[in-house]
Order: structure tokens, then sequence, then C-alpha cells
């Protein structure tokens, strides 16, 4: 399975503030529509793409079972 890091990146917003974790995920296209969805009902406005960095990661892992 790939895991994707997905940051939101500051750039050009905040110079000490490069980019933020916002989740590790295994669908970065899901993960997208779930949250502008929700910014929508709320009332606010949607992310771009282009706000985030998607980076694949390698975890390792120890315990082969899922709890």
């Amino acid at each position: 399975m790939e895991l994707l890091a997905v940051y939101y990146n500051y750039e050009g917003e905040f110079e000490s503030k490069p980019r933020e974790l916002e989740c590790v995920t295994d669908n970065f296209e899901k993960w997208f529509k779930k949250l502008n969805n929700g910014r929508r009902a709320e009332g606010q406005m949607e992310y771009e793409k282009y706000e985030f960095d998607v980076e694949p990661i390698s975890p390792i892992l120890y315990n082969k079972e899922a709890k």
C-alpha cells in the first residue's frame, strides 16, 4: 500500500512557516474531496490542489497485524 504525506504549503503567505503536515493518506483525491465538502458545508472557500505538496512515504512498520 502506498501512503502519501499531504502538506499545506504556506509559501508566499508566511515566511517562517513554509508548510504544515495535514495528514497521511492512501488516497489524496478522496481526502481532498472530503476536505472541500466540509469547507463548502461550513461556507468557506474550497482549497485548490496546488496549495498542497503530496509526497510518498515509506513507513517502517514492526507490527504486521492491523489493530
